[in-house]
Formats: structure tokens, C-alpha cells, sequence
């Protein structure tokens, strides 16, 4: 009987009945249509990703012989199952059917098959559970789908193969489709009976210099499941840049024969008659069976380029990488060429990044400097800077970094590995010495040579001039000098020009002001002196008498007509002049607390053993590695007194009447034996020794000098402190000898047993 329902009749017909009325009885039954199996309807597409306002869905295919009707059938995800449809409506054997959560999936996409808009459970990005259930509520098909089949970024996630499992990953994939998503339709990702594509379109270079033939290659390939036929494949020149081929634009068409299936063909072609700048060319596929046009089509794009500069043309000249605030890093070019060449889109890389950093046109010309700065603090610190742009670029590493520029064809023009031995380190820049040299030569580069730290825009301080005499050291024969005695002051000039000098004086200034000004009535000293080679160098020399105690200040300066480079003709020193006092061995090393026992730290105790009264300030205590300044200011050291220098205050607490001490840290003191200096403020040492413990001192009790007059250096000169306190810092040591000394060394009894006599 046909699905309906039925009221179905059962009549006694008995002639001799007297009771008829209990002769008829009726039930109503309920005929339904016959059951789908599973999978005759499966879930065939899912947009579950859209982007730009387009709605979810999903699209169902009827994969059975027959109809199906969907009245009262249900989507189900893990929360909710909504039913599709509650009136009759037919599916069509092999018909589609698109379920979307809004009637604006009509602004996407032209779909020919029927729509039905629902509140459609929410299809998660990371993943969700999906079931087509039918009027019965029984399982038709279902698939748990998660990101990594395919389907993100508004594309949908497509069934390769309606016949293969719902749940193989390898049976879905993201659409192909230049919509994003197929939905009424074929997937594009389902293999058709007859399908060539454009599968590649490409030119070689993303530029062609003008002159040579451009190659555009293209492939074709079969993704049908059966052999192609013939077909042909236009290349069009999309001189107006609509993305439409028009027959006015065809410029070459191949005939090709058929492919097997999965079989490609590669095929090219050369063509000259391309324009300068941007080219568009259309792939575009003739094949009168394909069954899927989409993939018939294929664009690219190429720059047709007239050429100027080449490589090395213009180089890297100097580089600031590591800059002191505020100054930012900076890199300045070098056009070493006859040529003027546009900078527009020049690129700046490293090993990570590039980065445009010009993007107009600035004429670069011949044997100019050019700097790209990454901040406009740069413009307060080098204001007289004429060529330059503030553009970002990558980080330069302090350690070492690649550095290139990039032409806007993205050809290397010049690059370098940099790294902190070749110079150029706390806010001095790196400088190229030769713009003919190689830029990979490390021993072409340099730290600059200028107080400034760099110089943009103008010439290197390293790079050689024609003609070029350098002050290349001024000092002192020592840092200090000692009053009365003459000061030997030495210059150091050489010829770092390429060619021989003429004549020239040094002049030497007292810069009694010191406002690094050579004034007139400063001068002290003139050199006149004969020419030098080139790389040659000379030593002068002048004894200078005439100084104050304190702080000194000379200037020396080159005279020299015919010198390129006038910021090497300059140099300064200073020297102390000072008035000695105390000498070797004035103050000595008395006592050394080295083993202390906690809380009590480490100490040194002084002696000054001398009739002088010395000033300590800036004294140093040294041991074999380090050395450390203990007095900072001021500190009178009398006669024939003694001074400790303690590393902690709890020296105070357990050593409170010690008078003359300060609290100050110095290098820690091995158990095990050290070496251990005593400097004054001109670093020159005023008493030295190098104990272990055999000489004394261990567990807790001070090492004690004997003899104050007997040398440092002598172990039998000292020995372990004699005192329950463990040490006498402050006063003098326990096992030294004084000059009056009486002690009780013994008492006897003689008899040694008396007797004791009784009287009566």
C-alpha cells in the first residue's frame, strides 16, 4: 500500500446472527514510507570559516536513486538539533541542497539548487560534531570535522568523494574555488569525468629587463578521471588590466593534444612585445568537455625594467650599529659610479628582514654620500647632513650583523657580515677605509676616528685623503710627574695620505684655561719639520718645566697648507703634577685578619712607620686579580699610628675602642694564602707581601707583623696574635717586641715542700 494512513475494516457476515451490532470493528494503521539507509543523503560541503559578513552552512546530497523527502528531518551538532523542513520536500536522487543561518548567502554565491534557510546550529572554527538525522531521528550521516581537514579562511570544507567515508580526513579538503565555496554544485575538489586546469602560470623573474624576451610558462593538467581530448591554451596581454581576455589582446595560442589522467603538460612561450613597468598576462584554456571552468583561467604579472645602476655601483660606506642615546642607528651610502641612479624603492635587509626604505624618487649622484637614519634624532646630532631620509629599517645587532641594499628589483646592489672586531663599538661607527675595496674585506673597515662618533654625508675619518698629516698620538711619558722634575711630552705624527707632504710645524700649547683652545699666548714649543712619505710616521718630543701641581692640559696642532683632512691635526693630553710625600715602605702591612670567625669580618690594619704625616685618599687595597679604592676622601695618617681598613661594620661591635679604621670593601682574602698590596692614589705601591698559612693567623686569630722595620716579605717576620680576642687591630701587635718590657716569667718555691714545725 502507498505511506499514508489507512482505516482498515473487519465485517462478521453471519445471516442467523441476532446480534449485529458487535459484527463490525475498525483500526486505524499508518502506512509510512519506506526507510533510507544510511548514507543515501550524506553531508557533502561545510562553511563553517566564512569571513566578509557571509553566513554559515552547509549543503546535503542526495547520493540514492530516489527522491527522499525531507519532512521533519533534523542538523544536529553537539547542542542543538533543528529541524530542516516540517512540510513535504523533496531531495532529487543526485540533487543538492543548501542549508544556510541566512538568506544573504545569495549575495555570495548563484545557486541553482534549492536554498532552505533555518536557525542553524553554529559551526565551531576549532572543530564540531555534525549529524543529519531523518524524521525518525535516526543517524543518516555524521562526521566530527576539526581545522585540520581544510575549510578556514572563508573557504569551505569540501567531500572529495561522495562514496568514501564521512569520517576520513583524507576525504575533505579546502575549496578550490575562486568563490571560496561551491554550494548547489559539484565540489571543486571532486574529481569530474573531464577537467583540465591552468595548474601553473608564471614568468621566471618578477621583473625582465628590457630588451630580452620574457618566458611565461604555463602548466596544464588533467584532473579529470578520464583522458582529455584536444584543446588549446591563449595567452592574452591584458593591456587594460581587467582581468578579461578580449580577443584585441590574444597574442599567442598553443593546440595541444589530450592528456591522460593526472598527466600535465608544460608549456611555454617568449615574447618581446611586453611595455616598461607592469605587464598582466590571462591563461586562459579551451577544452569543449571540461566540466569544470574554474580552473581554466590563470593571471600573472611581471615589470618590464630598463636598468641602470649594477651590483657594487653603490656600496655600504659606514654604519652606526651601535649608537649612544639619543642617537639612532644610521647607514650611509656610498654612489662610487658615473652614475646618477633613482633610489625609489631601495630596501634595506638583514638576515631576518627587509624593509622599503625610500619610496620616491631621489637622484642619487655620482661619488655622493646618502644616509638613511632610522630616527629625526639624528637630524639635531648631524645638522649639517645635506643628504639623508629618516626611514625605519631592521635592528643591527651589536654582536655582528648581514647587512644589504636592495634595488626596488629586489637585486642585491651590495651587502656585508659585520661584526664587532672589525670596529665601530659605543657610539663610534663602523667606517669603510677603500670604496674599491671588497665590502666583505674586514680589514677594509674601521672604528671612525672622531670625537663625533661618525661621519655622515662626508668623507670617512679612516679613508685616505691625497694629502693628509695626523697628530696619531700625544702623551706623556707618565700620568703624573713629579714636582721639580721636567715633563717629557711626545707627539706622535704621520702621513696617512696617499701621496708625500711638503713642510710643517707641530705646535704645542699650554691650554692654561682649559677651554681646548690653542690661543696664541698658550704656545710653548714649535716643530718645523721636513715633509713625510706616505704610511710614514716620526716621533717629537719637548721637556716641558714650567707645569702646575694639579691637573695639566696640552694642545698639539698641525700646520700644513695642503691638508685634505684637518680633523686629524688636533690631539690632547693631560698630565698631574703632584707633590710626593710618602714612599715605599712609609706605611706597611701590620696586621691581617684573613680566617675570621663569623660575625667578625675581614681587616687589614695599617702602620704608619715613617715621621710624615700622609694623606690616605683614594688608597687601594690590590690582591693577584682585583683592585679596589677603600678611602674616598680625606684621611690623615700620623706618625708612628695605625689604621684598619674593615669590610664590614660588624668590626665595629666587636672591636669598639678601635679609634682610626673605615669600613670599606676590598678583594676577599684567601684561607689559603693571597697576595696582598697596598697603592696609593697614584697606583704606585706602597708595600707588598704574599702570605700562607704556615706564616700564622688561622681558625679566627689575626696575622701579626713582628717587627715593623724587618721587611714585608719575610715569613719569620710574622706569626699567629697571642690574644684570647683573636687580634689587636688598632694598637700594637701582640707578639712585637717593646721597647720597655718587663714580664714575670716564673714563680719558684725553695724549698719545694716546706715543713711545718710545731713550737710548743
Amino acid at each position: 500500500m502507498p505511506s499514508g494512513s489507512y482505516n482498515l475494516y473487519a465485517v462478521v457476515d453471519y445471516t442467523l446472527d441476532e446480534k449485529t451490532s458487535n459484527n463490525i470493528r475498525s483500526i486505524n494503521i499508518d502506512i509510512l514510507p519506506k526507510l533510507n539507509s544510511y548514507n543515501d543523503i550524506i553531508i557533502n560541503e561545510i562553511m563553517y570559516a566564512p569571513t566578509g559578513g557571509e553566513p554559515e552552512w552547509l549543503e546535503i546530497y542526495n547520493r540514492s536513486d530516489s527522491a527522499i523527502n525531507l519532512h521533519d528531518w533534523r542538523i544536529a551538532d553537539r547542542t542543538s538539533s533543528p529541524i530542516i523542513i516540517d512540510t513535504t520536500f523533496f531531495i532529487q536522487s543526485k540533487g543538492y541542497i543548501v542549508i544556510s543561518s541566512d538568506e544573504s548567502i545569495h549575495d555570495f554565491y548563484t545557486i541553482t539548487s534549492p536554498v532552505i534557510v533555518i536557525n542553524l546550529p553554529s559551526l565551531n572554527n576549532s572543530g564540531d560534531d555534525l549529524k543529519l538525522l531523518d524524521s525518525l531521528k535516526r543517524n543518516i550521516d555524521s562526521l566530527n570535522y576539526n581545522p585540520t581537514w581544510g575549510g578556514q579562511d572563508g573557504h569551505s570544507l569540501e567531500r572529495i568523494n561522495p562514496g568514501n567515508s564521512s569520517n576520513d580526513s583524507t576525504n575533505w579538503g579546502s575549496s578550490i574555488s575562486y568563490l571560496g565555496g561551491t554550494p548547489g554544485k559539484v565540489n571543486s575538489i571532486t574529481p569530474k569525468k573531464y577537467d583540465l586546469s591552468v595548474d601553473q602560470f608564471y614568468v621566471e623573474s618578477d621583473f625582465v629587463f628590457v630588451g630580452e624576451p620574457a618566458k611565461i610558462n604555463a602548466v596544464v593538467k588533467n584532473l579529470g578521471t578520464n583522458s582529455s581530448g584536444n584543446y588549446s591554451l591563449q595567452i592574452y596581454h591584458d593591456v587594460n588590466a581587467d582581468s578579461v581576455a578580449q580577443e584585441s589582446e590574444l597574442v599567442y595560442q598553443l593546440d595541444e593534444t589530450g592528456l591522460a589522467p593526472n598527466d600535465s603538460a608544460n608549456l611555454y612561450v617568449e615574447l618581446s612585445d611586453y611595455d616598461i613597468g607592469l605587464n598582466y598576462y590571462i591563461a586562459k584554456l579551451s577544452y569543449d568537455e571540461d566540466l569544470n571552468i574554474e580552473n581554466n583561467f590563470a593571471f600573472l604579472d611581471f615589470i618590464g625594467v630598463e636598468t641602470n645602476e649594477t651590483r657594487s655601483d653603490i656600496v655600504i660606506n659606514e654604519i652606526m650599529y651601535a649608537p649612544n642615546s639619543p642617537e639612532p642607528e644610521w647607514i650611509e651610502l656610498f654612489n662610487r659610479s658615473d652614475k646618477t641612479i633613482n633610489l625609489k624603492n631601495y630596501q634595506i635587509a638583514d638576515n631576518t628582514d627587509t624593509v622599503k626604505v625610500i619610496n620616491d624618487s631621489i637622484a642619487f649622484q655620482p661619488h655622493q654620500y646618502f644616509v638613511i637614519a632610522k630616527d629625526s634624532s639624528f637630524i639635531t646630532i648631524y645638522g649639517d647632513t645635506l643628504n639623508f631620509i629618516i626611514s625605519g629599517f631592521p635592528n643591527l645587532n651589536n654582536s655582528g650583523d648581514r647587512v644589504m641594499v636592495l634595488d626596488s628589483l629586489n637585486r642585491v646592489i651590495d651587502s656585508l657580515e659585520f661584526n664587532p672586531d672589525w670596529g665601530g663599538k659605543n657610539g663610534v661607527s663602523l667606517e669603510r677605509i677603500d670604496s674599491e675595496l671588497p665590502s666583505i674585506d674586514s680589514t677594509n673597515w674601521g672604528s671612525a676616528k672622531l670625537n663625533s662618533g661618525g661621519t655622515p654625508g662626508v668623507i670617512n675619518s679612516i679613508t685616505p685623503r691625497e694629502y693628509d698629516l695626523a697628530v696619531e698620538r700625544f702623551y706623556p711619558k707618565n700620568d703624573y710627574v713629579i714636582s721639580g722634575e721636567t715633563a717629557r711630552l711626545n707627539v706622535v705624527v704621520k702621513n696617512v695620505g696617499k701621496n708625500p707632504s711638503a713642510n710643517y710645524s707641530l705646535r704645542i700649547f699650554y691650554d692654561l684655561n682649559t677651554d681646548s683652545t690653542a690661543q696664541e699666548n698658550e704656545l710653548v714649543y714649535q716643530f718645523d719639520e721636513t715633509g713625510l712619505a706616505p704610511n710614514d710616521s716620526t716621533i717629537l718630543y719637548t721637556e716641558i718645566s714650567d707645569y702646575n701641581v694639579g691637573t695639566n692640559y696640552y694642545i698639539a696642532e698641525l700646520i700644513y697648507n695642503d691638508d685634505l683632512n684637518i680633523e686629524n691635526n688636533s690631539a690632547y693630553l693631560d698630565f698631574i703634577g703632584v707633590e710626593i710625600n710618602e714612599v715605599r715602605n712609609d706605611i706597611v702591612i701590620n696586621e691581617i685578619m684573613y680566617t675570621p670567625k663569623s660575625p667578625e669580618p675581614e681587616w687589614i690594619e695599617f702602620y704608619n712607620r715613617s715621621s710624615k704625616t700622609i694623606n690616605l685618599r683614594n688608597y687601594q687595597v690590590a690582591d693577584n686579580t682585583d683592585t679596589a679604592k677603600v678611602i674616598d676622601d680625606d684621611m690623615i695618617f700620623l706618625p708612628h699610628q695605625y689604621f684598619v681598613v674593615a669590610k664590614d661594620s660588624s668590626f665595629i661591635t666587636i672591636y669598639g675602642d678601635t679609634l682610626n679604621f673605615t669600613i670599606s670593601n676590598f678583594p676577599n682574602l684567601n684561607n689559603s694564602g693571597d697576595r696582598l698590596m697596598i697603592l696609593d692614589s697614584l697606583n704606585r705601591i706602597i708595600d707588598s707581601l704574599k702570605f700562607n698559612p704556615d706564616w700564622g693567623g688561622k681558625s679566627g686569630v689575626s696575622l701579626e707583623r713582628i717587627d715593623s722595620e724587618l721587611p714585608s716579605i719575610d715569613s719569620t717576620n710574622w706569626a699567629s696574635a697571642k690574644l684570647d680576642s683573636g687580634g689587636t687591630p688598632g694598637m700594637i701587635n701582640s707578639i712585637t717586641q717593646r721597647d720597655f718590657d718587663v714580664e714575670i716569667s716564673r714563680i719558684d718555691f725553695n724549698p719545694s715542700f716546706p715543713l711545718l714545725l710545731l713550737i710548743s
